[in-house]
């Protein structure tokens, strides 16, 4: 079989070209004179009124030493000796080793769930 040309056909297409655009508005700057009043001046300060209290001051009078001063008495020693706390913290251990059995519980579990999806 004989290959076939294929035919060419030529359309003829009329371009307009648009008319001119026109250009963007280029803005304007201006600048606003504007006048400030200078400030007034500050009022002086007021000294300030402060309420002064006067004591009148006596000399504490001498006081002859009359009484005779006690005799010291004897320090007692303590009866309760020191504790060591060691009884108080055995509730702490239990609970820990309570802690690490639960959590050997749930790591087995969750290892045996794992075997069964394979």
């Amino acid at each position: 079989m004989k290959p076939t040309a294929p035919k060419a056909t030529v359309h003829h297409v009329q371009v307009v070209a648009p008319a001119k655009g026109q250009e963007p508005a280029v803005p304007v700057a201006s600048v606003k004179k504007v006048t400030v009043a200078d400030m007034p001046n500050a009022d002086k300060p007021q000294p300030q009124k402060v309420e002064v209290h006067y004591y009148n001051i006596k000399k504490t009078p001498k006081v002859e030493k009359t009484a005779t001063p006690e005799t010291p008495k004897a320090v007692e020693t303590a009866s309760i000796l020191p504790t060591t706390h060691a009884s108080e913290n055995q509730g702490g251990v239990l609970l820990s080793a309570m802690a690490g059995l639960a959590s050997l519980g749930l790591a087995f579990g969750i290892s045996k769930k794992g075997k069964k999806q394979n």
